[in-house]
């Protein structure tokens, strides 16, 4: 593939968000700065003011989308018809397209969930659906990338990579279930989705030219042990503040003489930083009930800083 084809639409959008970046600064300097609801509390690796400024670039789509009555559902899982596509075309060496595609997954991955609050859609249906396309959209990915690397010696970097970034998302829902927020570490999925999809490209661009072509493989296979071990970190890291908080809350518990049990958070939608818009679990599906004692060791865990901080 031409060199040229691969990197005009990164120019392109380049162009685009650097205009775009330096409006929303603009504004911000002067005391205008656009409001977007939804994200209080949310953090990402590359600061709070990306954040926000990639959400309002994202608001006229989400505009567009609302005036055509769109369903959330549908952009659930047309996020993660792209990412299938983006791991097929990777699996077969169109490195540039599944790039691309990824990063349009993700994109749809953002709206989805924006678009079902401002359209008072949130359910708990909706954030299930969310919650497991999300993990077959990231598997696909990765299994394209271990068919295209199988003959190297980078397989094993691509197998820790979907292993750990599985773990990250189960180690947090883990948590919730049991009554505490886990959503530290740096490789959540946001930052997958941007080094991979980066990585991707790079790769493409070197693979188009003949004398770098050779490098093409170290390259990715070194994006994908970055993530892999990224994610490995991040998921030993929320494995151990989990059970640090949950150890707290049961020594709380004896000491207030009950017994702490399991419990499940109350019905509302969750929005984590691109980790889906998943809702906690409707009451009716809670095995038993939840003492009136549990609730106030968990509110006494919450204010001795026992439990993770607020939801990002």
């Amino acid at each position: 593939m031409n060199l040229l084809v691969v990197i005009a639409p990164a120019i392109i959008l380049l162009g685009l968000h650097v205009v775009g970046f330096f409006t929303y600064s603009v504004l911000c300097a002067s005391g205008h700065a656009p409001q977007v609801a939804g994200l209080e509390g949310r953090r990402f690796s590359l600061g709070r003011h990306f954040m926000v400024y990639w959400h309002w670039a994202l608001s006229p789509i989400e505009r567009f989308l609302i005036k055509r009555r769109v369903s959330p559902n549908t952009i659930t899982l047309l996020a993660m018809g792209v990412s299938v596509a983006s791991g097929f075309a990777i699996a077969f060496g169109h490195l540039a397209t599944g790039g691309w595609l990824y990063i349009l997954s993700g994109t749809l991955d953002i709206i989805d969930g924006r678009l079902a609050r401002a359209t008072q859609q949130s359910s708990a249906a909706g954030g299930f659906l969310d919650s497991v396309s999300d993990r077959w959209a990231e598997a696909a990915v990765f299994i394209g990338f271990a068919w295209l690397l199988r003959d190297t010696n980078w397989f094993l970097a691509v197998i820790v990579a979907l292993a750990g970034s599985m773990m990250v998302s189960y180690v947090r829902a883990a948590g919730e279930v049991r009554g505490t927020l886990l959503d530290g570490g740096f490789m959540k999925r946001p930052e997958r989705i941007l080094v991979v999809s980066a990585g991707t490209l790079v790769c493409a661009g070197l693979a188009s030219v003949p004398s770098t072509m050779h490098l093409a493989p170290t390259v990715l296979g070194s994006v994908l042990a970055f993530v892999g071990a990224g994610s490995v970190a991040t998921a030993l890291g929320r494995w151990h503040q989990g059970y640090n908080n949950l150890k707290t809350m049961d020594e709380l518990a004896k000491a207030n003489g009950s017994v702490a049990e399991p419990s499940l958070p109350a019905p509302a939608r969750v929005q984590p930083s691109g980790e889906s818009r998943k809702p906690d679990l409707s009451p009716a599906l809670r095995r038993r009930s939840v003492p009136s004692s549990r609730m106030s060791v968990v509110a006494v865990a919450a204010e001795s800083g026992a439990s993770a901080s607020t939801l990002p």
